[in-house]
């Protein structure tokens, strides 16, 4: 196995309590079946200062233990149980757990009375309540190997899965010689549906290989790697570092059950590879896309990985089933997701190959960072202009122009604070970006955008047209976006110049400035408060649904977070035309760019539009 760290965790049928004044000990039950169960002990120091080891003792009438871990066990009943290195002191208020397996032996399952240093010997007491989902996954920190552990989990995962209850990809597998699919489990998930019961707690590195048992499609019955899991038709090929999930094709899909203990964003990390470029994954939680296109990065030789950033998804509380399917160009390799904070190293992500260059690809650099100057139809007009100090004029730069709001500039813009409504530079794309991205700030007439007479349609036109004369940006990726009257303008593009920019994100936008057109398919996003006292929800919703037309999506309502709560909902639109999306993310607030969330110093919105524009 992969992972060095291993942990049990069910849903609980039962606890048998016994307590002091300053310390509790609990026997739980974990999990049991007609012969056998899984049980744990925990240990809570609730004395003021801390504990240096521990002791517990108990004795059965007819339960016997065939497997212990995290724990030095003795004896045949009576039983002992003593702290390993590792676990021996507990702070003041702290709590620690082992568990093992045992046999029943033709007896019901016991919950005998714990005695021990920090356990008083009071009658145990029965409840027949399930575990809260805050206590039903014991945390992988808290979890050791021990030198019985793999066995155990072999022993309770084949007595389990023996279990009509639970579903056996072998056993329903299909009869197909060309194919092989198990039907999903239960939305979202439950641990059973896990493989080997584990389900990794959030934040935490998904290995591609621990796929659940019963949660994937392949396109073959048989595992062509050969390694690992060899009764599934899932290919795992052997890696360096251990296993990966290779030779994935279009449509083929693995689900993962995950435990989530609190409901927020998490940001995602995949490492995976492919020899070649358009592979895509698409990253879903049940019937909901949480991450609609990752970019599958292209290797020099297949078995070798880039580890990249997807952005960041939302999460409900509780077990949750995460999807990864392959998108319509086959063959890919897949590591390992994480979901959560990551600290490890990020690879540099590949030029795209289908780039479309500009003129200015391969000249010196004429365009300076700065106030750019140009006459358009006789107006004097100006944008900032921000390039990555490291530009270099062989490669084609996706470029952003990104509008400011009424009574703003194009220096808050370009900067951000300075007074305005965006924190951090261009709504706060240019630190995501990582120098990969060519930004400009226009300035607007009278710190507006009516583009009477389409002047502000002209203007855009004659500034990409410059800067792709003198700078070397790719034609096929760009981007619009903007806040507010900015938002509007932003609209007024993708009615008007869908031919030209790939995508557009709108912050709390309306039609203010016209639509030109606007019967053409572009890939849309927005976020708006439903408390936006400034330009009211529906009037943001009426921008969504033209573009939820033009894109021939499924029309829906999507659900929008309730006055309050302090959340935000984002929905991706499904049915659209292939590589139009279109993704709405309503938030509890008013008019702003670049809301947080309740108790949140950073916010959701930038990763959330630039996931959408590096998609493309």
């Amino acid at each position: 196995m992969r992972r060095s760290l291993l942990c049990l965790g069910f849903a609980a049928t039962a606890v048998a309590t016994s307590q002091s004044s300053s310390a509790s000990c609990t026997y739980q039950i974990d999990n049991e079946w007609s012969s056998g169960f899984v049980a744990s002990i925990i240990i809570k120091n609730d004395t003021n200062s801390a504990v240096n080891g521990w002791s517990v003792n108990w004795q059965y009438s007819a339960n016997r233990i065939t497997g212990a871990w995290n724990t030095n066990l003795s004896g045949t009943n009576p039983y002992t149980a003593t702290n390993v290195g590792w676990n021996g002191n507990l702070a003041a208020g702290q709590s620690i757990s082992f568990g093992f397996q045992g046999n029943k032996n033709g007896s019901t399952t016991e919950r005998p009375t714990i005695n021990g240093t920090l356990c008083s010997s009071a009658t145990s007491s029965v409840s027949s309540a399930p575990r809260s989902s805050s206590s039903s996954q014991i945390s992988s920190s808290s979890v050791r190997s021990s030198s019985s552990l793999s066995s155990v989990i072999s022993s309770v995962a084949s007595s389990l899965l023996s279990s009509s209850s639970v579903a056996v990809s072998s056993s329903v597998r299909s009869s197909s010689s060309v194919a092989s699919s198990v039907a999903a489990n239960v939305c979202p998930s439950k641990i059973e549906n896990a493989y080997q019961m584990y389900a990794a707690k959030i934040p935490a590195t998904i290995q591609a290989e621990d796929f659940d048992p019963a949660g994937y499609s392949d396109s073959g019955t048989t595992n062509e790697g050969g390694a690992y899991r060899t009764d599934t038709g899932v290919d795992i090929k052997t890696i360096t570092s251990g296993n990966a999930v290779g030779w994935m094709t279009a449509g083929e899909w693995l689900e993962y059950t995950v435990f989530v203990e609190t409901e927020g964003d998490y940001d995602v990390t995949i490492r995976s590879g492919a020899v070649g470029t358009g592979r895509t994954f698409k990253i879903s939680q049940c019937d909901t896309t949480l991450i609609n296109s990752f970019q599958v990065p292209n290797v020099s030789t297949w078995g070798e990985f880039k580890t990249l950033s997807a952005g960041k998804v939302r999460l409900k509380p509780g077990y949750q089933k995460i999807r990864v399917t392959m998108g319509t160009t086959d063959y890919a390799d897949l590591d390992w997701i994480h979901i959560g904070p990551y600290s490890g190293t990020i690879d540099e992500e590949n030029p795209p190959t289908d780039a479309i260059r500009s003129e200015g690809c391969g000249k010196s650099r004429t365009l300076q960072n700065g106030r750019i100057n140009l006459s358009v139809n006789g107006v004097n007009r100006s944008y900032i202009l921000r390039v990555p100090e490291n530009y270099n004029n062989a490669n084609a730069y996706k470029f952003v122009v990104g509008y400011h709001w009424l009574n703003g500039n194009a220096n808050q813009v370009a900067s951000g604070g300075n007074g305005g409504s965006t924190d951090k530079p261009f709504y706060g794309l240019w630190d995501l970006a990582q120098n990969s991205t060519i930004f400009v700030a226009p300035e607007g007439i009278d710190s507006g955008w009516a583009n009477s007479n389409g002047r502000d349609i002209a203007f855009t036109d004659a500034l990409v047209s410059q800067v792709q004369s003198n700078l070397c940006i790719d034609k096929s990726r760009i981007f619009a976006t903007g806040f507010s009257y900015g938002a509007a303008m932003s609209n007024a593009v993708a009615c008007a110049r869908a031919n030209v920019f790939r995508a557009v994100a709108l912050y709390a936008g309306a039609q203010l400035s016209g639509c030109d057109g606007g019967t053409s398919p572009i890939p849309f996003f927005a976020a708006h408060g439903i408390s936006d006292s400034v330009l009211n929800i529906s009037q943001g919703r009426s921008v969504r649904d033209r573009y939820v037309r033009n894109n021939a999506c499924t029309a829906q309502n999507p659900l929008e977070p309730s006055r309050g709560s302090g959340t935000h909902i984002c929905t991706s639109y499904q049915g659209c035309t292939s590589g139009y999306p279109v993704r709405w993310c309503a938030f509890d607030g008013d008019h702003y760019p670049t809301q947080k969330d309740a108790g949140q110093s950073e916010s959701w919105i930038p990763r959330e539009a630039w996931q959408f524009f590096n998609q493309f």
